[in-house]
């Protein structure tokens, strides 16, 4: 570092002896210190300085503090008159403010530390060990785990920067300083809260609407963005580009039942088994089933030729972008009870829309429109089977979800589970087929295979 400022002033002094043109200017050390400068970008959006840093606001007066520690010597000092419980309230609101929410704690020094990039610093600059060593060592340096609640969909996710960051970036589109200041209006009762839109990617291979380009490209067709743009330019050209795209693999998990292209991620994610493993206990040392698919190429034609004399058909949607356009309603869309313009594909967003636009209406009313919108979410969900979780109260409606959930919270794989509490699926209903009247199990993998293969 010492050596690099020595010749960085060197070269400004050597500079100082030229002079430059009126408005250039010649600052040759910023060139030993290049900075990556470049903001992440997330949907076409970028963040700007500082958008994921906390502010601390006092729950009894509103102030606001930079730092935790402040707001804590300020609830000690002038709130201290404060009930205990109101007092517990309001330290529970400061830690829900921060990003950091769980501790790891050194087993060679017992120093604790709140982010897990402190930690690792800490044991590779004191003790000389990376993180894999010291887990070997002395095991899992977390000592205290949470869970956030997000406020604004109710999801819970693991209380660490990072997941915290990814799920306000990539759920919401927005920044934590951004999720503060919506939760403190929505305390307050301000008016209508309105959350970005997101930068939809027409896929011209599929034809669907997708807000994350490239992880649609890669999981669902096996293509990298400059090769789809190749193939692009040979379609605008008249050229035939389904001879081009990959074949598919797709395997089905003999222990879960799910269908994936991943399969080794999947047996480590889902199952904490490798290939191996999964070959010798479950498929007899074959194997795993697997089957060759296809891609079609979406023909843009053919798709608004088809008959549309459905009631669902007749109905036109308004995607936001940076236009207006029309669309045809599909029969999964959600609407809202108030009749509002925006349709909605995910169950959360439509609670959302519920929660910011319409949270000054009637009670009554309000209690109808939640009501409303949980029968429609029923009657387009693709699966109606329930797993209770036999380890905390929590209750999934998708099988993936569930092994998620019995992994990453209580660290134990599919098979150990099944071997000690039995039958996952404690509740399931039959679909009944309106095509073909046929009766099959009512969850997502199997109303998907049979549709696809029986109606096309």
């Amino acid at each position: 570092f010492q050596k690099r400022q020595q010749l960085a002033d060197k070269e400004k002094k050597h500079s100082g002896l030229f002079s430059s043109p009126p408005g250039s200017s010649l600052n040759i050390s910023t060139n030993c210190y290049s900075v990556d400068k470049v903001k992440r970008k997330v949907v076409g959006k970028e963040w700007a300085p500082n958008s994921f840093s906390s502010r601390f606001t006092c729950m009894f007066c509103n102030e606001q503090f930079r730092k935790d520690y402040k707001l804590n010597l300020h609830l000690m000092m002038a709130h201290k008159d404060q009930p205990k419980g109101l007092m517990d309230k309001a330290k529970e609101e400061l830690i829900k403010a921060k990003l950091d929410g769980c501790v790891h704690m050194c087993g060679v020094c017992k120093n604790k530390y709140n982010s897990i990039a402190n930690f690792t610093r800490h044991i590779k600059d004191v003790h000389s060990m990376t993180r894999n060593e010291y887990k070997m060592k002395f095991g899992d340096s977390e000592v205290v785990s949470r869970m956030f609640t997000c406020e604004l969909c109710s999801k819970e996710v693991k209380h660490t920067r990072n997941i915290i960051g990814a799920h306000m970036k990539m759920v919401h589109l927005i920044s934590w300083k951004e999720y503060q200041d919506i939760v403190m209006k929505l305390k307050s009762g301000e008016g209508n809260i309105d959350l970005p839109n997101p930068e939809l990617f027409d896929c011209v291979i599929c034809g669907v609407s997708v807000k994350y380009k490239r992880e649609h490209l890669n999981k669902k067709h096996q293509l990298d963005e400059d090769v789809y743009e190749e193939l692009i330019a040979k379609k605008a050209r008249g050229e035939d580009i389904s001879e081009d795209l990959p074949d598919r693999e797709v395997f089905t998990c003999a222990i879960c039942e799910r269908e994936c292209m991943d399969f080794k991620r999947h047996l480590s994610v889902c199952h904490k088994l490798t290939e191996e493993q999964y070959r010798v206990e479950f498929c007899k040392g074959e194997s795993p089933q697997v089957k060759i698919v296809k891609q079609d190429v979406f023909n843009e034609d053919l798709n608004t030729s088809k008959d549309i004399s459905s009631p669902h058909f007749n109905k036109v949607k308004k995607v936001k972008k940076e236009k207006a356009e029309e669309a045809e309603l599909l029969s999964t869309d959600l609407q809202c009870y108030f009749n509002c313009e925006e349709v909605f594909k995910k169950d959360y967003q439509l609670h959302l829309h519920l929660k910011l636009k319409h949270r000054n209406e009637d009670t009554a009313e309000l209690e109808r429109a939640y009501e409303a919108a949980n029968e429609e979410i029923a009657l387009t969900r693709r699966s109606a089977s329930l797993f209770t979780c036999a380890l905390c109260p929590r209750v999934f409606n998708d099988n993936g979800a569930f092994y998620g959930h019995i992994q990453n919270k209580h660290d134990i794989s599919y098979r150990d589970y099944k071997d000690k509490y039995g039958r996952c699926e404690t509740e399931s209903q039959p679909f009944e087929c309106k095509i073909c009247e046929k009766v099959i199990k009512y969850d997502r993998n199997t109303v998907h295979i049979h549709l696809k293969n029986v109606h096309g």
